[in-house]
């Protein structure tokens, strides 16, 4: 709607660039929070954030160029062309990585950090809308928006998708800190029901987008949606059996040992 927001000199500021920015200052500012309120040290976390956005923007770019068929050597230099799910895998990667390095508790940072996922990919959709990328298909809805010239939907009202999962995003990061984070819960499973509510709500969005159907008249990032399900799933599940086997092991130390004098 507004690719470019104002001019400083030669430098114009760009909508995209400036969410993206903005996204990645309130993860790092809701992460630096999540550390300090589980008693981790302050002085991981700036580590954690710089692995994270240099894995994000690697994964990302990367995962643009595996399916972008009209790949540019420009498009690696550029501000645009980036993929999510490229930038969870290459984020998530480089944050476990530094946390395995440093011998930082890997639940409890990933559980932190899980909130600001969250807040940044919502105001990352917001720089999508307002840079006029990422939209749906076709709508007659009274919400439905026509792009601006330069963009291909211009004459056509269509579904404002970006907004669909901003406000999905912020409404799980809302989740994450006010319900998820109240019960009692096991490290690692606030990050996992992450994982589940966020492959959820793409996997439903996509059926409003006009992306290239793969299998079963799914898209391809319906399909990783599924993927990401199921790992949270399994994640929730494991952190389940690993907790009532903790569980077993204290009460069997608190029964009586018979045949043994006291």
């Amino acid at each position: 709607m507004c690719p470019e927001l104002f001019h400083v000199g030669p430098f114009t500021v760009q909508a995209y660039g400036l969410m993206m920015a903005l996204g990645f200052f309130a993860a790092g500012a809701l992460t630096a929070w999540g550390f300090h309120r589980r008693g981790l040290s302050t002085d991981t976390v700036y580590v954690v954030l710089i692995a994270a956005v240099v894995g994000g923007l690697v994964g990302a770019k990367l995962n643009y160029i595996i399916i972008e068929p009209e790949f540019r050597l420009e498009s690696l230099l550029n501000g645009r062309g980036f993929v999510w799910y490229g930038g969870f895998v290459g984020g998530t990667a480089g944050v476990v990585t530094v946390l395995l390095v440093t011998h930082a508790p890997l639940g409890p940072a990933v559980d932190a950090i899980a909130p600001g996922l969250a807040v940044g990919y919502g105001l990352g959709r917001i720089g999508c809308f307002l840079n006029g990328c990422c939209y749906g298909g076709a709508s007659g809805l009274p919400w439905a928006v026509a792009f601006p010239l330069g963009s291909p939907p211009t004459n056509l009202l269509v579904h404002p998708t970006q907004l669909y999962e901003s406000l999905a995003s912020f409404g799980i990061a809302a989740v994450l800190v006010f319900v998820v984070h109240s019960q009692v819960q096991r490290a690692g499973s606030l990050f996992a029901w992450y994982m589940i509510m966020a492959g959820v709500e793409r996997f439903l969005v996509e059926f409003l987008r006009n992306n290239e159907r793969l299998w079963a008249g799914l898209t391809l990032q319906q399909l990783v949606s599924v993927g990401l399900v199921l790992a949270g799933i399994v994640l929730l599940m494991r952190l389940r059996v690993v907790s009532v086997d903790l569980q077993r092991v204290a009460l069997d130390e608190d029964l009586p040992q018979c045949g043994k004098r006291s």
